[in-house]
């Protein structure tokens, strides 16, 4: 890496945190996307590891999730290396059994899966005030008319074109898209200081280049994806990390979408409240009626006894 990203290289990484010098070996493997991890790992292996454990064979595990059966045995065969699970043998049926860490891998994955949202298409364009040179791993012609310059650093791509300095954030993890959208925005000027700082640009302020797109995994999108990819201006389902995932281009959908069982939640809750309190008026209601026809009937006495 050149010396001049020697700051960046030190300052951010895949989730904005520090990272110690290492091995070659070992910097590459700490450079891999944390998110891949949490969404592969934490979502696809636990979505599996829940159907073993309700005593689902593979092959129909396969057919679940719209898989070849290879697919789901590289998968499995993964799992048994990892010490999740381990084969057991009825009469001639192979089965898998969960073994005591996979359960504590479960938990822990439970934690994690409470309305997790992806966020990434994440993109920065900050113009080009005062120019300077940036080194590059890879340039690449477009159309013929003009080159932009790409530069990887951990979970953030830098793409220098003839007027801007574009950055692509990778994919970023969390239960609330404005963090998550701040996060992204922090990281990106981040890396608009260093280049500042260290290679003698000047930016200007940035835009978003395009829409991003705050993900959640769902069960019913799950199903529909192997079926149908449908999109709209608002939303969209797809499978681009193995399950199927609906994907919302506005913080605020995404936000109302999490919240919609503590929205249920609290309206059955107030509803209870609202019975309880129309039960009873009904019952004052009722009291009242009572009260006044016994008064009728009183005064009616009363009056027959004025008249005798």
């Amino acid at each position: 890496m050149n010396s001049d990203f020697s700051a960046l290289k030190k300052n951010i990484d895949a989730e904005g945190t520090h990272q110690t010098p290492t091995s070659k070996r070992n910097q590459q493997q700490q450079l891999t996307s944390n998110v891949k991890i949490n969404v592969k790992t934490k979502f696809l292996l636990h979505d599996i590891l829940n159907k073993l454990a309700l005593g689902m064979y593979p092959s129909l595990i396969a057919e679940r999730f719209g898989w070849r059966r290879q697919r789901i045995h590289y998968y499995i065969s993964k799992l048994i290396s990892l010490g999740l699970i381990q084969e057991k043998f009825r009469s001639s049926i192979k089965i898998y059994e969960l073994t005591s860490e996979c359960k504590n891998f479960i938990t822990g994955c439970n934690q994690l899966l409470t309305f997790n949202i992806r966020l990434h298409n994440v993109s920065y364009s900050y113009p080009i005030v005062k120019n300077s040179t940036m080194p590059y791993d890879k340039e690449i012609s477009v159309l013929g008319y003009w080159n932009k310059q790409i530069k990887r650093i951990n979970n953030v791509t830098i793409e220098k074109t003839t007027q801007h300095i574009i950055i692509h954030v990778g994919s970023l993890i969390g239960s609330d898209p404005f963090e998550l959208l701040n996060k992204a925005r922090s990281m990106a000027d981040e890396i608009r200081i260093l280049l500042e700082k260290d290679l003698g640009f000047q930016l200007g302020d940035p835009v978003l280049s395009r829409k991003p797109h705050f993900a959640v995994q769902d069960p019913i999108a799950n199903k529909i994806v192997n079926h149908v990819q449908i999109s709209t201006d608002q939303a969209k389902l797809d499978a681009s990390e193995g399950l199927g995932e609906l994907e919302y281009f506005d913080p605020q959908a995404v936000d109302n979408y999490i919240k919609l069982p503590e929205k249920v939640a609290a309206l059955e809750k107030h509803l209870i409240k609202q019975t309880h309190i129309m039960d009873q008026f009904s019952k004052n209601i009722e009291l009242h009626l009572a009260v006044l026809s016994e008064i009728r009937d009183a005064v009616k006495k009363l009056g027959g006894n004025l008249d005798e």
